[in-house]
């Protein structure tokens, strides 16, 4: 009964339709996000525990750069997000520090910016990052500079369309 419980209990191990044996680590919870790169590369927040807080997988499932050390230096996180696998970059948000994380594929730290305004980020968009803010007015769609750390309202807040959703939501 024990040993069922404890199978029931534990996260599923990610495994890709196109890899061809099983990933060796999962996801912290299975409301952590995962980010997949063009080539197959997979970007999963590290399992509990790890000295690690990100998982960069190739397309086999193989780790191939751990990235993120616990803490609250640069490329340190404490709750970090992926966000972003590119060719040569990934990027993860760290929610508890308000902090967009860039790394070479290579696992060197390329920027670390912090958020000038609370938001949560969800993406990447050519050179911005994409994610929302939250305020009494509701939420707002925005884009990150990750130079400065700025934030822009991806819709015009004076757009007709986007003021009529934010009343009708109240």
């Amino acid at each position: 009964i024990a040993e069922q419980a404890r199978a029931q209990t534990s996260l599923p191990k990610l495994s890709l339709a196109f890899a061809s044996k099983t990933i060796e680590a999962s996801p912290q919870s299975p409301f952590h996000p995962i980010a997949v790169g063009p080539q197959g590369h997979v970007l999963i927040s590290a399992e509990k525990g790890s000295d690690f807080r990100l998982l960069l997988l190739d397309s086999t499932g193989a780790v191939t750069q751990r990235l993120g050390r616990n803490g609250e230096g640069p490329g340190e996180s404490r709750n970090p997000f992926p966000v972003f696998v590119g060719p040569t970059t990934v990027a993860a948000w760290d929610v508890g520090l308000l902090r967009l994380t860039e790394w070479g594929t290579d696992g060197t730290v390329r920027r670390s910016t912090t958020a000038k305004s609370p938001m949560v980020v969800s993406g990447r968009y050519r050179d911005r990052y994409f994610g929302f803010t939250v305020s009494a007015e509701g939420v707002t769609p925005v884009l990150l500079d990750p130079a400065t750390g700025v934030t822009a309202p991806l819709v015009p807040p004076t757009d007709t369309m986007f003021t009529a959703r934010r009343s009708a939501m109240r």
